[in-house]
């Protein structure tokens, strides 16, 4: 399903517009000075999506006395959807801007490499101190305030070893202590002077191919797992905001209009005229006579969309990871 919205542009709208300091002086007899905005029309499209399971009703019956086979395949069902938005939410907020496609609707986010590669010979070297404020200065030039840092758990476990951010934290008492993500958050507040949160995503997935365990029973090696949010590519600082923004017609908690920075970057936008509930996902579950089997399905109609790709930007770690 496809749909559009009105959206105030900071560019186009003029909401950071600001002439010279007597621009707005009025003459005798003249008249005040005009502004003139133009709404931007952007479109979005949700996609169906889901997974189905079939259950033999004998089979279903047999462990009845002990597991209820059908609300189990739904639990897991509703997981492996979830797990299947992360990578989408992952790969939506990883994505560096491609300047020859710059004037779609979205094309990835500003994007500014770091000073220098995130690699372990150059630990001693990682400004991660100075690659976040340039990215927190990157956002606020264009009228956004951002209030959160979003990296891998292998980049977290980097760069908490860094001595530069180290001493940006403790100063000159540093004595290569491990940084925890509470003195991490204070640092990076106290310096941009709003709010920040450090956000970390442990989601974990089985990878293609590979069961829990293998045809002769033993458990496979750990390199079967992995971190959906993995390696060490990009750091993204940005603004994440669920309240109501500009691309909407919602208004806040006390009936008025939701202020400009209250944006966020981005929504899951979900297309509820076909049973679609508030959490996003829709199960549903039936028996056929003809193969005499139960089938559960969770399917959701989404599309992960950045309504305001200023609100963001990108530190590119100039580093491919090649882990598992």
């Amino acid at each position: 399903m496809t749909g559009h919205y009105y959206f105030l542009g900071t560019q186009s709208t003029a909401l950071l517009a600001g002439m010279s300091g007597n621009s707005d002086l009025r003459g005798p007899k003249g008249k005040y000075a005009e502004v003139t905005r133009d709404l931007e029309e952007r479109s979005y499209k949700t996609e169906d999506r889901g997974f189905i399971e079939r259950i033999d009703s004998s089979v279903a019956q047999n462990l009845s006395p002990s597991i209820d086979l059908l609300g189990l395949s739904a639990k897991l069902l509703a997981r492996t959807s979830a797990i299947t938005r992360e990578f989408r939410t992952r790969d939506t907020i990883f994505n560096p801007w491609k300047k020859a496609n710059a004037k779609t609707n979205f094309q990835g986010f500003y994007t500014e490499q770091a000073a220098v590669p995130y690699e372990t010979a150059n630990i001693a070297t990682v400004d991660v101190p100075g690659d976040i404020q340039a990215a927190i200065r990157g956002v606020r030039v264009r009228g956004e305030i951002p209030n959160s840092i979003v990296m891998s758990r292998d980049t977290w476990n980097f760069v908490r070893k860094s001595p530069l951010l180290g001493q940006f934290i403790y100063g000159s008492i540093y004595q290569g202590k491990a940084i925890s993500v509470a003195e991490f958050e204070a640092a990076f507040a106290a310096d941009a002077g709003v709010s920040i949160k450090l956000i970390i995503p442990d989601s974990v997935f089985q990878k293609d191919d590979e069961r829990g365990f293998t045809k002769n029973g033993v458990r496979p090696p750990q390199e079967s797992y992995g971190y959906i949010w993995k390696g060490l590519d990009y750091i993204w600082v940005g603004n994440i905001n669920d309240g109501a923004d500009r691309a909407s017609t919602v208004l806040g908690p006390d009936g008025s209009p939701a202020p400009i920075y209250s944006t966020g970057v981005g929504r899951t936008i979900l297309f509820t005229e076909n049973g679609q509930s508030p959490s996003g996902f829709v199960t549903e579950s039936w028996f056929e006579n003809l193969d005499r089997c139960h089938y559960t399905r969770v399917r959701t109609h989404c599309a992960e969309h950045i309504t305001n790709p200023n609100a963001g930007q990108l530190v590119d770690l100039q580093k491919v990871y090649t882990g598992p």
